[in-house]
């Protein structure tokens, strides 16, 4: 009878105290294993805030290069309108070199006397044809 009581005993610790405290092992190592996971994601979330920073600091920094070109751009548009000129009212001829024709007209009858080809850059005429 006692080595039965003895065995009864033995299985209730085991029952009571052994599985217990391996469960508790189990979910210790467990935890630990959870916690170094947590860890290296909040390692990675770090790195990604850096990164997003640095990326964000960057666009800033484009999105100011960016609008300063515009302004140089509309700058230079401006000033490229300021130096076009119209002349309405130009006969236009077969075979024509409208370049030499503005000059000419330029010269004698505007009274700019020292016009060159190369002082114009760019000439295109507009709208309808006009002939004689």
């Amino acid at each position: 009878m006692r080595d039965k009581g003895k065995e009864v005993i033995q299985d209730q610790e085991e029952t009571v105290v052994k599985k217990p405290k391996q469960e508790i092992d189990e979910l210790k190592e467990e935890n630990k294993q959870v916690k170094t996971k947590l860890s290296e994601c909040q390692s990675e979330i770090n790195k990604l805030k850096y990164s997003r920073d640095g990326i964000n600091k960057e666009l800033v920094k484009k999105t100011s290069e960016f609008g300063k070109l515009k302004q140089q751009i509309d700058s230079i548009d401006q000033k490229q309108r300021e130096a076009r000129v119209r002349i309405t009212g130009i006969t236009e001829e077969e075979g024509e070199d409208l370049t030499k024709k503005i000059v000419k007209l330029a010269k004698s009858k505007m009274g700019m006397k020292k016009i060159k080809d190369t002082d114009i850059i760019q000439i295109h005429r507009s709208g309808k044809k006009k002939t004689t």
